[in-house]
C-alpha cells in the first residue's frame, strides 16, 4: 500500500507540475479540462497495474535452472527480504490504528458526499422548477446569497432577483457549467479525495480542475457580453459573498486575478498547439519512464497472475500428482505474498514427484504470512535435499517463519536453516535431482 501510495503520488505530482508550468496560463481551456481528469485517473490506476506483459525468467518455465542453481546462492536476498518484510508484524498494532483512522475519515467524508448529493437531488425532484432558462430549470433558493448549478438545474438566492428578473450574465455563466456537464468532474474529484483524502496533490487538482470550470464559464459570458469590465467587477462581488454547494458548480469560485485575466487573454493557436503537443509527449514520456522504472524493479517478481499461469503449464506437463498444482493454484490467489514461492514448490513436485504432504505444508504455511520471505523457498528445498531427516522439522521452521513478529526471530531460523544446510545429504538440488533419477530407473 505505501508502495502505491508513493508511485501514484509522483505520477499526480509530475502532472500537475506540467499542467502548472505548461498549460494552466493557456487558453486550451478544453483541453486542460481533459488533461486534468485523464491525468489524475491514469496516475492513480497505473500504478495498480501489474507489468505481468514481461515475460520473466524462462528458467520458471522451461528448465530446472531456478532450482539447480537456488542452493548455490547465499541468503542475501532472503535477508533483504526479512529485513524489509519484517516491519508489519513489529508495528501491527500502529498498522492497525493507521487503518482505523484511515477508514473513519473515509467514512465521514463519504456519509457528507452522498448527504450533499441527496440534498441536491432532493432539491431537484422535490422543488418545482418555477422558471426556465434555454431548456434548463431555474429553482429560489432561501440561501441569502449564491448562484450555483447542478445535472439540469440552477440554483438561484431569491435574493438575486431584482424586480423579478435575474442578471443574464450569471445565468449564462451556470449554463455554460450545465451545457458542458461540469458536475461530473466534480463528483469524479470528490470521490477521488475521498479515497485519498491524506494526499495533498488531489487537492491541487480539485483547486484546479474547479478552476477550469469557472474560468470556461468566464470566457463563455465574456464572449456575449456587451461589457467585459462590468463582468468583472461582478466577479470579484461573488467571489466575495458566494456559498454554493460543495458538489455544485458556483459562480464564485477560483482565483479572482487569474479569472479575470483569463478573461481577456487572447488566442494564440501557434503557441497553444505547441505547447499542446509539448505536453503530451511530455505526458506520454513520463507515463514511459514511470512503466520502465516499474519494469526494472519488478523484472524478478513473480506476480499473482503469473504465478497462477505458470502453475497452471507445469500441471499439463506433469502426468501424476495433479492435485498438489489444483491446491497451489488456490493458494496462490488467495495469497497476496510469496507467489514465487508456490512456483518453486510446483517445480519440486514436477521433479521429484513424492515428499508432496511436507511441502504443501510449508506452501500453506507461506500463504498465511503477510509478508514475502525466501526463508520458505529454502525450507522446501531442504525436504529433498536431506532425504534421511524426518521433514517435520522444516514445517516447523515454516511456522516459526510466519508467526515471526521481530528481526531477531527471523535471524533465530535463518540461523538454522544455514546449520541444516551445512549438513544436509546432498550439497545442491542438482544432485538431488541426479540421484532421483538413478532411483526412479533403478525403480524400473
Amino acid at each position: 500500500m505505501i508502495d502505491y501510495v508513493l508511485k501514484s503520488t509522483i505520477l499526480l505530482l509530475a502532472f500537475y507540475m506540467l499542467y502548472s508550468f505548461v498549460l494552466r496560463k493557456e487558453s486550451a481551456l478544453n483541453f486542460n479540462r481533459a488533461y486534468l481528469i485523464v491525468t489524475l485517473v491514469v496516475s492513480l490506476a497505473i500504478p495498480a497495474i501489474s507489468f505481468d506483459f514481461l515475460q520473466l525468467p524462462g528458467s520458471i518455465i522451461t528448465d530446472n535452472t531456478i532450482l539447480i542453481n537456488y542452493q548455490n546462492s547465499n541468503l542475501a536476498h532472503a535477508q533483504k527480504s526479512v529485513g524489509e518484510g519484517i516491519a508489519a508484524p513489529v508495528i501491527l498494532s500502529a498498522v492497525q490504528g493507521i487503518n482505523t483512522i484511515y477508514f473513519l475519515v473515509v467514512s465521514f467524508l463519504s456519509i457528507r458526499f452522498f448527504t450533499n448529493l441527496y440534498v441536491l437531488v432532493s432539491r431537484i425532484i422535490n422543488k418545482r422548477s418555477e422558471q426556465k432558462f434555454e431548456g434548463f430549470n431555474l429553482i429560489k433558493t432561501e440561501q441569502p446569497v449564491g448562484v450555483y448549478s447542478f445535472y439540469n438545474t440552477i440554483f438561484i438566492s431569491q435574493n438575486e432577483f431584482v424586480n423579478n428578473k435575474l442578471d443574464i450574465d450569471l445565468l449564462r455563466h451556470e449554463q455554460l457549467h450545465l451545457k458542458q456537464k461540469h458536475f461530473i468532474d466534480i463528483l469524479i474529484i470528490e470521490l477521488f479525495q475521498i479515497a485519498f483524502w491524506f494526499n495533498p496533490i488531489i487537492l491541487l487538482y480539485k483547486k484546479s480542475i474547479k478552476e477550469n470550470h469557472e474560468i470556461l464559464a468566464d470566457r463563455y459570458v465574456a464572449q456575449k457580453s456587451n461589457n467585459i469590465t462590468a463582468y468583472a467587477e461582478k466577479i470579484i462581488a461573488y467571489t466575495t459573498k458566494s456559498d454554493s454547494m460543495l458538489l455544485a458548480s458556483g459562480f464564485g469560485y477560483s482565483s479572482i486575478k487569474h479569472r479575470i485575466k483569463m478573461i481577456n487573454k487572447p488566442v494564440n493557436q501557434v503557441v497553444n498547439k505547441t505547447k499542446l503537443l509539448f505536453a503530451t509527449l511530455m505526458g506520454i514520456a513520463i507515463i514511459l519512464m514511470f512503466s520502465a522504472f516499474s519494469v526494472l524493479e519488478t523484472k524478478d517478481m513473480i506476480t499473482k497472475r503469473r504465478a497462477v499461469k505458470t502453475i497452471r503449464e507445469i500441471n499439463i506437463n506433469t502426468d501424476y500428482h495433479n492435485e498438489p498444482f489444483i491446491e497451489l493454484e488456490e493458494l496462490a490467489n488467495s495469497s497476496t505474498t510469496n507467489f514465487g514461492t508456490f512456483v518453486i514448490i510446483a517445480k519440486l513436485v514436477q521433479n521429484f514427484g513424492h515428499s508432496t504432504d511436507p511441502i504443501m505444508q510449508i506452501a500453506r504455511h507461506a500463504a498465511e504470512a503477510n509478508t514475502n520471505s525466501d526463508l520458505y523457498n529454502e525450507l522446501a528445498m531442504l525436504v529433498f535435499l536431506e532425504q534421511n531427516t524426518s521433514p517435520k522439522i522444516y514445517v516447523d521452521l515454516a511456522v516459526l517463519v510466519s508467526r515471526a513478529k521481530s528481526k531477531q526471530e527471523l535471524k533465530y531460523i535463518k540461523n538454522r536453516i544455514e546449520t541444516l544446510k551445512e549438513n544436509t545429504q546432498f550439497e545442491s538440488i542438482k544432485m538431488a535431482l541426479e540421484e532421483e533419477h538413478i532411483r526412479q530407473n533403478e525403480s524400473y
